[in-house]
């Protein structure tokens, strides 16, 4: 995890872009910083509980310590390298003919300061465009997650709809989805965001503990270094309480660890050579490569 100034103010150095479908670019270390002081596309997901990564402590540590994960930017190494690629493909498909597109510039709602946005581009006809690399088969709809991203850029720039073009590794194939704006699902978004701001980051709030590795985090700057190391208090009653009880947990945690990759080791065995094995309700593919023999498991149970 980096830090970056908590007194940055963006007005100072013209980094609040206005709402635009021009590309005005922006500098790598200058965009994290305007991010900070405001809801993104990708952190709305997060808020709105349908995040495929992150959690509200990550954001609470981002937007009010100052605290960015740099293990969520690497993840997105191999979708931004292969980015223009994909948009290019998609301003093809939607009928350029060899007009360009553009890159979209870093904006702000509005109405709503917080409330801002990096959309990739823009294709040739004005249409917002979001770029994707999923390891997974193509989807039979867009996760919601990359619905709020979506419809953040929508409520920014006034649009109708958003495309989501996808590079799928797995298959691997090239899809075109496109999500349309919906004004009740919008009025609820931007009512539970400017909560969220307001709460945890105006007034400096902690998100509810959770199981994070950033909560865990978070509270270490919350508390900081104890004065006397030597020094240790009385338990409350309660306190025991949850102290046994978390020991109880981790032994059950470590049981079933093993009982789980002992399991998963004799389906290995069981697949043997085979891609997976499918019943009525589900299947369970062993994923592996030349490299990697031990690979993982993939399970998919039909609900």
């Amino acid at each position: 995890m980096t830090t970056h100034p908590v007194t940055f103010d963006p007005d100072e150095t013209g980094l609040v872009a206005p709402t635009t479908r021009t590309h005005r670019p922006m500098k790598h270390d200058d965009w994290i910083r305007w991010r900070h002081f405001g809801i993104g596309g990708s952190d709305m997901a997060i808020i709105l509980k349908c995040a495929l990564w992150g959690s509200e402590w990550t954001l609470w540590l981002d937007k009010h310590k100052g605290i960015a994960d740099d293990r969520e930017r690497a993840d997105l190494a191999t979708g931004k390298r292969l980015e223009a690629a994909i948009i290019g493909w998609a301003n093809e498909e939607t009928g350029a003919q060899g007009r360009p597109w553009i890159r979209g510039t870093p904006s702000v709602h509005p109405e709503y300061p917080w409330l801002r946005g990096s959309p990739d581009a823009w294709l040739y006809n004005e249409v917002g465009c979001e770029a994707k690399v999923s390891a997974d088969y193509p989807w039979d709809e867009v996760p919601a997650a990359y619905q709020a991203q979506c419809r953040v850029y929508m409520a920014i720039f006034n649009c109708e709809s958003w495309v989501v073009a996808v590079f799928f590794r797995r298959a691997p194939a090239w899809r075109l989805y496109r999500v349309y704006r919906d004004a009740g699902y919008e009025d609820n978004m931007i009512d539970r965001a400017g909560e969220w701001w307001e709460r945890h980051v105006v007034a400096g709030e902690p998100p509810e503990i959770d199981g994070t590795h950033a909560a865990a985090v978070g509270l270490g700057h919350i508390h900081g270094a104890p004065k006397d190391r030597e020094g240790f208090r009385v338990a409350t009653h309660d306190e025991v309480r949850d102290v046994e009880h978390y020991n109880d947990v981790d032994k059950t945690v470590k049981r079933l660890e093993v009982d789980r990759d002992r399991l998963g080791n004799q389906l290995r065995d069981a697949v043997g050579p085979a891609q997976g094995i499918r019943w009525t309700g589900g299947k369970l593919r062993w994923s592996r490569g030349k490299t990697q023999r031990a690979g993982r498991l993939i399970l998919n149970i039909d609900e």
